[in-house]
């Protein structure tokens, strides 16, 4: 949508009447607002979010049974749960965020962030103490030896080890309090309680396993997107693993690898097998990155350290500073993190290219993309007829929205059908393009900024229309897409797809913008099109009953896409007039 009209009518039609809201079960606007209970697009408490609540009250039953054991503070284990909770309630959180309310979803995930990071630095503390133990035994055990003819290293190390626990030590203690003090205002607000006043329910969570009215098509189309997201993330840092000093990088996606894994996790219960085997792998994954950067945090920290000796005079008063053994001993420590990493560094580069040998990844998007439980498919069949009602019903959010919807899906089909011989796509495409225009502008009614994403997220979200998981990602890129500044790669499907079908959808996606460009004014002016096919480029003929010199100025402004999926340079001109009212056909919205 280009340019929408200034109106105080937008929504006075009743229910039922022309270009109104119906109140029939395929309206994407639902009528009945639970202003505590959706987020502003309005989305029905169905399969979706029943889901969402099994999966977040799980993980915060689990962040809460350990809270007796973090207090008292004398295993690092109970820790160690409750931040893998934490963090998996988190990752929940983020991936059902449209079905809690937006002030009180960005108050419970401010809580939940704030004690993952106070148990997560709380958790790297324990983990490096118990390294520095485990190392001193080493280190103990050979005292007195000579390392391969070398002078003997072991006492200055032992000395610098103990220096370094000392340090970590005073950390943690200093991390214990916060990790209490964030525990008590989790504890205090109830985040239990603050999940159900938005909307979630544990009845929702227990009753999950069963068949519920509506459809599941929603759920497994967040499945494919959320991992393929992830999964594109990873990938965007590949190239940084033939560096090895790109320690920020590797860092990143080790980052990236734990996301793929948790949203693996999280849908899990959707595929047949569970991704049992992907989430292993990734796991892997996850823990050699893991290690290598355990090894660069060793190697910074003592770096600083011995940084700040080297700059620092040093006088009769400072007694805790490190003496000459202890600074001898954390070059040890330093020499042995580094080879260490280096070792790390090769084993990670062999499992990653083991990934690629073994096709893991073309694996992991065709078990993403087919491979999922009975209960989450479709039962029945349901008539293309019948399709086509509930996204008429979902198109009728406004009476100008849903005129200009249907002109757009006009124009959208002159110029597929004209061009077949360009494209050769097949029916199949020509029905998503169709729908695609028929619900891009869905979104506005929350307000025209944001409406193309809003659209795309109530086709891909909404239960009621019975899309398939490739309808639902197709034609929710194209209404995404639809205002010339939406981006591809940024969807999560999009990335699973081959690369024929990327063009496919691109294609679509330049007709959809050139035919919402012609009708940028919502005045109906372009009536029909006429195209013509030469070797320098594709010319639409506007038939129109008044000037459209803006409608076209607006369409070439939105054509880029369609120049370079079509590889042809478009011009649109305007035919003579015909004789004729101006404004939409009679009969549309």
């Amino acid at each position: 949508m280009d340019e929408e009209k200034k109106t105080g009518s937008r929504d006075t039609n009743p229910p039922g009447s022309p270009g109104g809201r119906d109140p029939g079960p395929g309206n994407l606007a639902i009528q009945d607002r639970r202003s505590h209970a959706r987020r502003d697009t309005n989305l029905q408490p169905g399969f979706m979010c029943r889901f969402a609540a099994d999966n977040i009250f799980g993980s915060l039953e689990k962040f809460l049974a350990e809270s007796a054991g973090v207090r008292e503070g004398g295993d690092i284990e109970p820790l160690h749960r409750m931040r893998v909770a934490s963090r998996r309630l988190r990752a929940g959180l983020r991936t059902f965020e449209h079905c809690i309310p937006p002030k009180r979803y960005q108050r419970i995930y401010s809580e939940t962030r704030a004690i993952t990071r106070a148990l997560g630095e709380a958790r790297d503390a324990d983990v490096q103490i118990a390294f520095l133990k485990k190392a001193r035994k080493k280190a103990s055990s050979t005292k007195g030896r000579k390392n391969e003819g070398e002078n003997e290293v072991s006492a200055p190390l032992l000395d610098a080890i103990s220096y370094l626990i000392g340090l970590l030590r005073k950390e943690r203690s200093r991390c214990q309090k916060d990790v209490l003090g964030a525990l008590d205002k989790v504890e205090k607000r109830n985040l239990s309680e603050s999940l159900i006043q938005a909307g979630l329910s544990r009845s929702e969570a227990r009753s999950r396993r069963r068949r519920v009215h509506g459809d599941s098509g929603a759920l497994v189309f967040l499945a494919a997107d959320n991992i393929g997201r992830c999964y594109a993330d990873l990938m965007a840092y590949e190239p940084w693993l033939e560096y090895p000093d790109a320690t920020a990088e590797h860092h990143a996606m080790r980052i990236a690898a734990k996301n793929l894994r948790y949203t693996m996790e999280i849908f899990a219960p959707v595929y047949r097998i569970g991704l049992r085997k992907y989430i292993t792998r990734v796991a892997r994954l996850q823990k050699l990155l893991g290690d290598l950067h355990d090894t660069d945090v060793w190697i910074d920290m003592v770096t600083r350290i011995l940084l700040k000796e080297r700059s620092r005079p040093r006088s009769l008063g400072d007694l805790d500073r490190p003496g000459p053994a202890v600074i001898a001993g954390l070059r040890v420590f330093q020499n042995d993190r580094e080879r260490e990493r280096r070792r790390v560094y090769r084993r990670t580069v062999q499992y990653w290219n083991s990934l690629h040998r073994m096709h893991f990844w073309d694996a992991l998007t065709c078990e993403v993309l087919g491979n999922h439980r009975a209960m989450y498919l479709p039962k029945t069949v349901i008539q293309e007829n019948m399709v086509k009602e509930r996204v008429m019903r979902a198109m009728h959010t406004s009476p100008e929205s849903a005129a200009h919807s249907l002109h757009v899906a006009s124009l959208s089909l002159q110029i597929f059908d004209q061009l077949m011989e360009s494209h050769h796509l097949s029916e199949k495409e020509r029905r998503w393009l169709e729908f695609g225009a028929l619900l891009h502008d869905i979104g506005f009614k929350e307000g025209k900024k944001g409406h193309a994403k809003r659209s795309a997220l109530l086709i891909s979200t909404d239960e009621q229309i019975p899309f398939s998981l490739k309808e639902r990602g197709v034609i929710g890129l194209l209404a995404h897409s639809h205002r010339g500044s939406g981006t591809f790669e940024r969807s999560g499907y999009y990335r699973l797809l081959t690369t024929d079908e990327q063009q496919s959808i691109r294609m679509l996606a330049g007709i959809l913008r050139v035919a919402d460009g012609l009708d940028g004014t919502h005045r109906g002016k372009a009536a029909s099109l006429a195209c013509t096919r030469s070797d320098g480029g594709i010319t639409l003929l506007v038939s129109a009953s008044s000037d459209c010199s803006r409608e076209i100025s607006m369409a070439l402004s939105k054509a880029s896409l369609f120049e370079h999926t079509f590889m042809k340079i478009l011009k649109i001109e305007q035919a003579p007039p015909a004789p004729g009212p101006a404004g939409y056909p009679e009969g549309l919205g």
